[in-house]
């Protein structure tokens, strides 16, 4: 019974990382929207799955069979029963279960609408060499220098695209330049 619930958990796992791929790295607007709507429907999807009460009660009648199950079968079952649980179905039936159903689903939309918002963003913060101690000597070279009026470059540009921001508040000495 678990066997194919797990296959099913796997081959969203696997595909969904390939479509959702995409969004971080394709040029073109049109498939970055695609893979966001494939991410969004596998989480749809994944919600599903997790609130169903029927797998529910499957899972836990194998669980109550007390049938002899090898370590990573027990560990399994352990890790479904606990899922339905987070995903709700410790909830009655009603108007409280459809409103964790609600927030759950919004809170899986949240971070794909923050991460299209942040790889879309054109702005950026300038530091001086000074104030990106710490960063590699690779990471400063992918920089756009930001010129003064003269044309002299005074600073360079870290956009708030992932790629450039998870490396600067991770490596970046200066607290003041994690901060900014």
């Amino acid at each position: 019974m678990l066997v194919p619930l797990a296959h099913c958990r796997n081959a969203i796992a696997s595909e969904g990382h390939l479509l959702s791929f995409y969004k971080h790295v394709s040029a073109n607007p049109a498939l970055r929207q695609a893979s966001r709507d494939a991410k969004s429907a596998i989480n749809y999807l994944e919600t599903e799955i997790g609130m169903r009460q029927d797998l529910r009660v499957l899972v836990n009648a194998v669980a109550e069979s007390k049938t002899e199950l090898d370590h990573e079968s027990k560990r399994l079952l352990d890790f479904e029963r606990r899922n339905f649980f987070r995903n709700g179905l410790g909830i009655a039936q009603g108007p409280l279960r459809d409103r964790f159903r609600e927030i759950k689903e919004r809170l899986s939309e949240l971070p794909i609408e923050f991460r299209r918002n942040m790889n879309e963003e054109h702005r950026y913060v300038a530091f001086s060499l000074e104030e990106l101690e710490g960063m590699s000597r690779d990471f400063l070279q992918r920089l756009e220098p930001d010129h003064n009026s003269a044309g002299a470059m005074v600073k360079l540009r870290v956009s708030f695209k992932m790629n450039y921001q998870q490396p600067l508040l991770r490596y970046a000495d200066l607290g003041e330049t994690r901060k900014r």
